[in-house]
Parts: structure tokens; sequence; C-alpha cells
């Protein structure tokens, strides 16, 4: 069985998502839920609300990654177990662990509470790993909306979470929505503040606006033709390169600045570059170059 999350083909595993009777209940739902958290849907063929939930609950049980299971049962072919289980109405929901039902709920429901009611049930990292992913395959296809409410959703779960928080930030920053980015900076706790994900974040919210000051590349190439030792004009158009996305040549502008004068303005395009490399990251293989060559200047 295939599923579509998000545009991406998944496969499911054969026994994460399976349809279920009463002569099976026992050994799927009784006896699976004492290894793994099971949830049952109760549904009929006739219920709209069902077929809106069950494609719902299938992609979150995916992205769950074997963690939780989930079973569909039909109430008109089963109505003595749906008895039994007191299930009044459909669609409902009943989680079980350990071989008893733990959590139910009635109804429609929104997404959001959908996710919640299976990140309860498993407690898996795993599952918060695989939503961030979904969250920046958002935030890169320009869905920003989406993405940001992905985010707000771990932090829900890990009110710390770095990664959550660097992509709210960087979604902002595709927005060009600074305001909301730096009122955001403000609420981040001061005692995760300098985990790398997050002061790259923040080193890119500044760096941004910089450059919203900055002239155009072109008018401020035109000064530095008529003052070619003017370290400022460099480092104003370091910073519209940046501006334009030219982060090589914002980077070689100012290694420039320093090859030149390495002390200019108390050592300012160096604390600039150190600012960029924090906000490429310090694993990106340009960041490496990059920093060598800044050494080298700083040392020769």
């Amino acid at each position: 069985m295939t599923f579509i999350i998000d545009g991406t083909e998944q496969q499911a595993e054969l026994d994460t998502v399976i349809d279920c009777n009463s002569d099976s209940f026992k050994a799927d739902v009784i006896e699976e839920s004492v290894k793994r958290p099971v949830i049952v849907s109760f549904l009929a063929p006739w219920c709209s609300s069902c077929k809106n939930l069950c494609p719902l609950l299938e992609k979150h049980v995916m992205l769950a990654n074997g963690a939780v299971r989930l079973v569909k049962l039909n109430i008109e072919t089963n109505q003595q177990l749906a008895a039994q289980m007191r299930v009044q109405s459909v669609p409902t929901v009943i989680a079980f662990v350990d071989g008893k039902p733990v959590d139910v709920f009635t109804g429609m429901q929104p997404e959001t509470k959908i996710r919640d009611f299976i990140w309860n049930l498993t407690g898996n990292d795993n599952i918060i790993e695989v939503t961030l992913a979904e969250a920046k395959r958002n935030m890169e296809s320009n869905n920003t909306e989406k993405a940001v409410s992905i985010y707000q959703e771990i932090l829900n779960h890990d009110k710390n979470n770095p990664k959550a928080i660097s992509g709210i930030l960087h979604c902002n920053l595709k927005n060009k929505n600074l305001n909301a980015a730096k009122d955001f900076i403000n609420t981040i706790p001061q005692d995760i503040i300098s985990i790398p994900e997050i002061t790259s974040a923040i080193s890119a919210v500044e760096l941004m606006e910089q450059s919203i000051e900055a002239d155009s590349v072109k008018n401020l190439q035109k000064q530095l033709e008529t003052n070619p030792k003017d370290q400022q004009i460099r480092f104003n158009i370091a910073m519209a390169m940046y501006a334009e996305n030219n982060h090589e040549g914002a980077v070689n502008m100012l290694l420039e600045i320093v090859r030149m004068d390495k002390d200019w303005n108390n050592q300012a395009a160096r604390k600039q570059l150190i600012k960029l490399f924090e906000a490429f990251g310090s694993e990106d293989p340009f960041t490496i170059s990059s920093r060598r060559t800044l050494t080298s200047l700083l040392f020769s």
C-alpha cells in the first residue's frame, strides 16, 4: 500500500495500517497493543466523516514510522464487537495500550488534534524528526504558512526544539517579515539561544536587517570606482550582495577588505564574516573553505 504525504510517495509496512474484523480483533489489537500502541478506527461505508478522517489518521500513523498501528474496523459487518466497545457513532477512534483502551475521540477532528493524539501515545522522538522534515519541505516549496503551523505544533510538544525555532525564523526571513522574526527572537529562552541552529538563524535575521538598508550593488560599485580605497563602500556592497542571495560575492568582498586592511573599523569585516558563517552553518562547505581563507589572511 502506498500513501502520498505532501507529494511524496511512502510505502507502508504491511502491518502498520490494516483492516480488521471481530475474528482477528484479539490478535490485531489486544495482543499487538502490548508491543506498541494500536489505534482502532470504527467506521462505516456510508460515513462521510470517516472518509475524511481516515487519510489523516493514515498519514500521521505512517509518519510515526511503525511506532503505532492503525486498525480500521467496519461497524456494519462487526456490529456485535462495536456494541461491546460501546461505539455509538462513527467515526469513533480508540487507542489501546497493553490490551486496554487508553484514549478516545469521536467525530471529525482538526489535523493538529489527530497529530497530538498519536504523539501522546508514542512519545517517539522519531515522529518529531519526520515532522520537522515535513515542515522543511513545505518551507522549501514556499508554503511557509503551513510550515510555521507544523513548527509551532512541534514546539507545543518540545518547546525548546532548536530546529523548530530556527525553522520559524527562516520562514519569516523567506517572507521578508523581519518584524515577526525579531519579535519571535524575543521569545526564545536565554538558556538555549546559543545552540548552533538558533544562533545561525538569528545571525541570518541580523544580516537581513542590515541588508535591507543597503543600496543596489550596481550603484555601490559605481561609487567604489570613484573611491577605490573606501572600505565602507566595499562593506555596503557585501551587504547588498547578501540581500540579493549572492553569498559568495558578499564573502569575497569582505575578504577583500580583510586582505587590504584587516583592522579597518575595529575589524568590522572579520566580525561580519563570522556572522555570515554562522548564518550559512558551520558544516557548510563554503563556510569551511571561506573560514580557511580568512584565517590565512589574518595570520599572513
